[in-house]
């Protein structure tokens, strides 16, 4: 987050004691604006609706959000009982809710639309910021390898803890060694699926880990904008660009993958045209595939492959009518058009020039 001088002198007490003159705020810092700068419960709403417009009109029918501190949350519920709410949602809170959580049983909330779906925490940070924990320094640091969020041994006793609890845990590891402390946590704890979010650099070992525990990679596609020959992973990692994001080394171990956006752009189809077409060819999927993590695997990563992933007999009519074949143009599958969108059978979204009508 970029602030000027006067923003840095009001935020002065809830700021890290980092050096802020170029008034760049990363991590902490950016968490501190955030919270000042948090939307109440109306607001959220509003904002909520302008972001699911946007969702559905890109075919998504059902969002993973992972909030903290949020007004999100009462907001989704207030717009389903009003019917506003088009999307489903699963919510993941972060691990510093977890006494609440624990507190008020939202374990066992199955919740209709709105359904909890465990707890986040971040392990380390990213690669753009040096702060993805690795086990070798970055090219352009030498004496930096990241940093931790969340220490293996507070990893270690939270996954326990959640594991007491039969809660699930979604950990944010980018780094080849946050990775590896994500799954020394799980062990043989993560019989349910639990996630690993973005596993940008996970080593080889790591992935034949993740296949062996049933644990979900929750990767982005999108992140290739950035791996390619020039680019910001090069510049951060080297020769290691090519090792970042490894889609096809995941699904050819049979590791559970799910693809999402990381909100950048909440789009699925630039996410399946940066699969196709990603910078290192050896990790490249087909479209087929492509699609699949968006939607089946999309679903197992929310235990929710018998309701939803997969058109068939019994499921919700959760679906996506494109305006063109993304096998008939592999090479731009971003400029698709969506024809309609449906949740629930009901049509949450028809291009003006789409035979759809938008229910009432």
């Amino acid at each position: 987050v970029s602030v000027d001088e006067t923003a840095l002198d009001r935020l002065a007490g809830d700021l890290p004691a980092d050096d802020h003159d170029d008034g760049v705020l990363r991590e902490a810092g950016a968490t501190a604006v955030r919270r000042r700068l948090r939307p109440d419960r109306a607001e959220a709403r509003r904002l909520l609706r302008a972001g699911q417009r946007r969702a559905v009109a890109r075919g998504v029918t059902t969002v993973h959000d992972l909030v903290r501190r949020s007004a999100a949350p009462r907001a989704y519920r207030d717009m389903a009982r009003a019917g506003d709410l088009d999307l489903r949602v699963q919510l993941y809170y972060w691990r510093d809710h977890l006494d609440a959580v624990e507190e008020v049983g939202l374990a066992t909330n199955a919740g209709g639309q709105v359904q909890f779906g465990g707890i986040k925490t971040f392990v380390d940070g990213s690669v753009g910021a040096r702060s993805a924990r690795l086990s070798a320094p970055y090219d352009d640091a030498p004496d930096e390898r990241g940093e931790w969020v969340v220490a293996p041994d507070a990893l270690d006793a939270l996954a326990a803890r959640l594991d007491a609890l039969d809660v699930r845990l979604s950990a944010h590891a980018v780094g080849d060694e946050a990775v590896d402390a994500v799954l020394d946590a799980y062990g043989s704890r993560a019989s349910e699926r639990w996630r690993v979010e973005h596993a940008v650099l996970a080593s080889d070992a790591a992935v034949e880990r993740m296949a062996d525990a049933d644990v979900v990679a929750c990767v982005q596609p999108n992140f290739h904008r950035w791996a390619g020959a020039g680019g910001l992973y090069e510049r951060r990692l080297g020769d290691r660009r090519t090792e970042t994001t490894r889609l096809r080394t995941l699904l050819d171990a049979g590791v559970d993958v799910a693809f999402g956006s990381d909100g950048m752009p909440m789009d699925p189809l630039v996410g399946v045209d940066h699969a196709v077409n990603a910078p290192t060819e050896a990790q490249r999927l087909d479209v087929t595939e492509a699609l699949r993590a968006y939607t089946l695997g999309g679903a197992r990563a929310g235990l929710a492959e018998d309701e939803v992933g997969t058109l068939a007999v019994g499921k919700r009519a959760d679906l996506v009518v494109l305006a063109e074949s993304p096998w008939g143009r592999p090479g731009s599958i971003a400029e698709i058009g969506v024809a309609g969108t449906l949740v629930g059978g009901e049509v949450v979204h028809a291009a003006a020039s789409a035979p759809l009508a938008r229910n009432a």
